[in-house]
């Protein structure tokens, strides 16, 4: 798969993918690829895929790249050519061409969030998405899993998951036959790190609400009031103040006049009890 199969097989923004298409079309662009060779095969290897990451982290702070990884453009280049390059090895363990696309689509739908909260094409996610690439994180149904150890899973939720019980039920299972198909595990454990299993809700949504029927799914280990990730979930924005904060839709009003009266959000981690 070349990376204009790409854009168009993950459905990429127009603007964002005339922007890959320019790089891969220039050739002072194509000049540097060798300096960057290693760091993006390093982006699909498990053991390697963190420490690539940072390095083309330092590598493109230089001056010599600062100017074309603007809004963090050339960066998601480079994971996208590193995207190509996971796609033969996603076949070579005979995972879904639809299981690729779906995990891949995690760069569309982040470039899309940037410009919702900035109105601008950019890519602020490249911490996250070298898990993608280096076959530790999936996309399956509606839900996102990531394989911490043979024993344990962590789950993740994209913003556009629809997270109604039997739509969870249906993507789990399907996980845990994925899993031990493809990589003979069967884990035991089943961690989530999110705003959406804070206790906080309980006082901001009714009992009958789909978030709190998704977090009562979920044992309570641990609650950091002081964590800010809901405000980009909830508000749009990780960098907003409470007065900045719109009021748009009930959870918006409600959460806001929570933080108004001193009260916290934050996030919580749990473990599956079972969806």
């Amino acid at each position: 798969m070349n990376i204009t199969e790409l854009c168009k097989c993950i459905e990429l923004d127009d603007d964002a993918s005339r922007i890959i298409a320019g790089f891969e079309n220039n050739a002072q662009i194509q000049q540097i690829i060798p300096q960057f060779k290693s760091f993006i095969s390093g982006l699909t290897e498990p053991e390697t895929a963190s420490n690539a990451q940072l390095k083309l982290e330092t590598k493109l702070k230089d001056s010599m790249f600062a100017e074309a990884n603007q809004n963090g453009l050339l960066m998601l280049y480079f994971h996208l050519k590193a995207a190509c390059l996971a796609f033969e090895k996603y076949a070579e363990k005979g995972i879904s061409n639809e299981i690729f696309t779906e995990t891949m689509k995690c760069f569309s739908r982040f470039v899309n969030e940037h410009k919702t909260s900035f109105h601008k094409t950019g890519f602020d996610r490249a911490f996250w998405t070298y898990r993608q690439l280096s076959l530790q994180l999936f996309r399956i149904g509606q839900l996102e899993y990531e394989i911490i150890s043979p024993k344990e899973s962590a789950i993740h939720i994209p913003s556009d998951a629809d997270i109604s019980l039997d739509k969870c039920r249906a993507s789990f299972e399907e996980y845990c036959e994925f899993l031990a198909n493809t990589f003979k595990m069967r884990p035991s454990r089943f961690s989530l790190d999110s705003w959406l299993i804070s206790p906080a809700l309980d006082e901001l949504l009714e009992p009958s609400s789909k978030i709190i029927s998704f977090k009562n799914c979920f044992e309570l280990e641990e609650w950091n009031k002081n964590s800010d990730e809901y405000k980009q979930w909830i508000f749009g924005k990780d960098n907003i103040s409470v007065d900045e904060m719109p009021e748009q839709t009930s959870l918006q009003r409600k959460a806001k006049a929570l933080l108004r009266r001193g009260g916290k959000i934050g996030t919580a981690k749990g473990f599956l009890k079972s969806f």
